[in-house]
């Protein structure tokens, strides 16, 4: 799948230059990501990897779910940065050529007539009711349009659009996101890794806290750079 035109890797030029395990600095392992593809770090995994200083969180540079929620087990992890998009991005108009080969922010239109109808969140994540059964991609994306405010459903389209767009390769697949919705839909809470339980915007605080958020959406936006 054709990756989006402006998918180049952030350099670090706009970003502060944070140390990361091992003492490379994000700064230049991002360069040396654009200049030679993925990076992968094998560490220790703590909250230092993904903690910045002053309390920022450093995003953009993170793990699989089953290694993140063992986190504070201090398991050696693999630490990817990748250029993953918030919902922020993806909904607004001037990115709608970024999105996907195949799925349509909005209604394709030709002499007034619809082609192809903008695509459904209910056509990609299984299961779904209420305003979500017939919720566009996009009113997900935008709450601001009044048909659906769910901040899990709205993290999760914007990690099947960067997974669809191969922004988070060795992170997400598009399976794995459509498979955190089901089990979220259905039990309510997405298991990582057996025994931790990542609920919406909340998680479990006997097993774990995640250093840049909490739960499902606290995950997902550390996979995020912008």
């Amino acid at each position: 799948m054709t990756l989006p035109t402006d998918s180049r890797v952030d350099t670090g030029s706009s970003l502060p230059d944070v140390r990361l395990a091992g003492g490379i600095s994000r700064r230049r392992l991002l360069k040396i990501s654009a200049a030679g593809g993925a990076v992968t770090i094998m560490s220790v995994a703590s909250r230092s990897v993904f903690a910045a200083t002053n309390g920022a969180c450093i995003k953009g540079c993170t793990t699989t779910p089953s290694a993140f929620g063992s986190i504070n087990l201090s398991r050696p992890d693999r630490v990817v940065c990748v250029t993953g998009r918030s919902p922020g991005y993806w909904k607004q108009q001037q990115k709608f050529s970024s999105w996907p080969g195949g799925f349509y922010p909005v209604a394709v239109v030709s002499e007034g007539k619809v082609d192809i109808p903008a695509t459904k969140f209910s056509s990609i994540f299984s299961p779904t009711s209420g305003a979500l059964a017939t919720a566009t991609v996009l009113e997900v994306l935008a709450p601001e349009m009044d048909v659906i405010n769910d901040p899990v459903a709205r993290s999760l389209a914007a990690a099947f659009l960067n997974a669809a767009t191969g922004r988070t390769a060795g992170i997400l697949t598009v399976n794995q996101v459509k498979n955190i919705w089901s089990e979220y839909a259905n039990k309510g809470y997405f298991e990582p890794t057996a025994g931790i339980r990542w609920y919406g915007n909340y998680v479990d605080p006997v097993n774990m806290t995640n250093p840049c958020g909490a739960g499902i959406v606290g995950y997902l936006e550390t996979t995020w750079t912008t």
